[in-house]
């Protein structure tokens, strides 16, 4: 069994007024949930990361740690908490470039999350305002929040949802044929991590007794590679 989760951000302004949202099916708890919440000033940025740092901990909160699966449109998340953000804390919080990393506490809180409770967590990029309709909701909801709206949000059983369609066939949905650029895939005490480069990959495993990388061309072998160093 999986937790499949969307998530988005929205600023109207950017910065200005804004909102975030997610929608998560707990497949092991049959229960579906969506939460959101107004921030008065904010980015985009933020309010995307703060989807995900909220939506992982209801999953902390409710003790479902099953694979997670997190399918935003939101590049930046993605690449920054699978990515950047192993240079960023070799370098202490500093850009290759020598610039502070911006919302440094929002990518410190979801690290930590992630690692304190060693949640097994795939990050899955979705393309937005293209119909899928687990992003179109979310992105309604976290929209309506950043105008201080009042949207109906479902908290209920998997039997009683009423748009289930929203998580069929998601497999099919999302898959990935060859990644653009290779990836490497790396195991350190018991966390996957997914670099873009070698380069982070290496700084990453380095000194880590009984650390695993390998590189991975696309989706289907990084899957394969996780069940294989899972067993």
């Amino acid at each position: 069994m999986s937790t499949r989760i969307f998530t988005d951000g929205s600023a109207s302004g950017n910065p200005g007024p804004g909102g975030w949202a997610f929608l998560a099916y707990l497949e092991d708890r049959a229960q579906v949930v969506e939460l959101g919440s107004h921030v008065p000033a904010t980015t985009n940025n933020k309010m995307e990361l703060r989807a995900a740092i909220e939506a992982l901990r209801l999953c902390v909160k409710l003790k479902v740690f099953a694979q997670i699966f997190v399918y935003t449109d939101s590049k930046y998340v993605i690449q920054g908490i699978t990515s950047w953000i192993f240079g960023w804390k070799k370098r202490n919080w500093i850009k290759a470039d020598g610039q502070p990393v911006a919302n440094r506490e929002f990518w410190e809180e979801l690290d930590s999350m992630i690692r304190q409770h060693s949640l097994d967590v795939k990050w899955v990029h979705v393309p937005g305002h293209a119909g899928v309709l687990g992003n179109e909701r979310v992105d309604e909801i976290a929209v309506s929040f950043s105008h201080q709206g009042d949207p109906n949000l479902y908290d209920g059983t998997w039997e009683d949802f009423p748009d289930k369609e929203i998580f069929d066939n998601l497999r099919d949905v999302f898959k990935v044929s060859s990644y653009k650029k290779p990836k490497y895939l790396s195991l350190v005490k018991g966390q996957f991590y997914l670099h873009d480069t070698w380069e982070d990959c290496h700084a990453h495993v380095k000194g880590s007794s009984g650390a695993k990388f390998k590189k991975v061309k696309s989706y289907e072998e990084e899957q394969m590679l996780r069940k294989q160093w899972s067993k």
